[in-house]
C-alpha cells in the first residue's frame, strides 16, 4: 500500500480513486469486510503520511461533492464540505479509500436513508458512515470466524489422516517393547 502511494503523485492518487471507482467496487460483489481486509489499498492515514493531510481532505471533499451532486440540491456549502471531510478523516483514518468509495456509492444509492432520515446535512452523512462502519466490522468478524472454522476443520482432517487405530497402537507398542 505504501509503495503504491510513494510511487504515485497526489494527482495520480486523486485520479485513481475517483468517485466512479465506487460503482466498480460495488459491482465486484465484494463485501465491506473483504474490501476492508485488502491490505494493498491505502488507508486515509497512510495517504496523509505519504502525501499530506490536505491531499486527503481534498479527496474527501471531492467524494462529498459527488454525494451532494446526487442529492439534487446542494446540501453542503464549502465550509460544511470541508468540516465533514475533517470529521471523517479524524474519525475514520483507518479505513481504506476503497471502503470509503464503497460507502459513498451505497450512500448515493440510498442504502442508509431509512436509518438517517431523522437528521440532515453533515450529521446524516456521519451517522451513515458510523452505521457503515458497524456493518463493516460485523462483516470482518464474520469472515474471521469463517476462516477460523475452516482452519479448525483442516486441523481435524490432518489429525484424522495421521490417527492410527487402537490395534495399530498395540502393534506399535509391542514392537517398541
Amino acid at each position: 500500500m505504501r509503495k503504491w502511494l510513494e510511487a504515485h503523485t497526489p494527482e495520480q492518487f486523486l485520479k485513481a480513486y475517483n468517485p466512479d471507482l465506487g460503482g466498480t467496487i460495488l459491482q465486484s460483489g465484494r463485501t465491506s469486510g473483504e474490501v476492508a481486509r485488502n491490505e494493498n489499498i491505502p488507508t486515509l492515514a497512510a495517504a496523509a503520511q505519504v502525501y499530506d493531510e490536505a491531499t486527503v481532505l481534498a479527496w474527501l471533499s471531492i467524494e462529498i461533492d459527488a454525494v451532494d451532486a446526487t442529492q439534487g440540491a446542494s446540501s453542503y456549502n464549502e465550509i460544511a464540505r470541508r468540516d465533514a471531510a475533517r470529521l471523517i478523516f479524524s474519525r475514520y483514518a483507518d479505513l481504506n479509500v476503497s471502503e470509503l468509495l464503497r460507502f459513498f456509492t451505497l450512500y448515493k444509492l440510498g442504502e442508509f436513508h431509512e436509518q438517517t432520515s431523522h437528521v440532515g446535512g453533515v450529521q446524516k452523512l456521519l451517522l451513515a458512515l458510523r452505521l457503515y462502519r458497524i456493518r463493516r466490522d460485523d462483516d470482518v468478524r464474520r469472515i474471521e470466524r469463517e476462516e477460523l472454522t475452516l482452519a479448525a476443520a483442516r486441523e481435524r482432517e490432518e489429525w484424522a489422516a495421521k490417527a492410527i487405530s487402537y490395534d495399530e497402537y498395540l502393534k506399535t507398542k509391542d514392537v517398541a517393547d
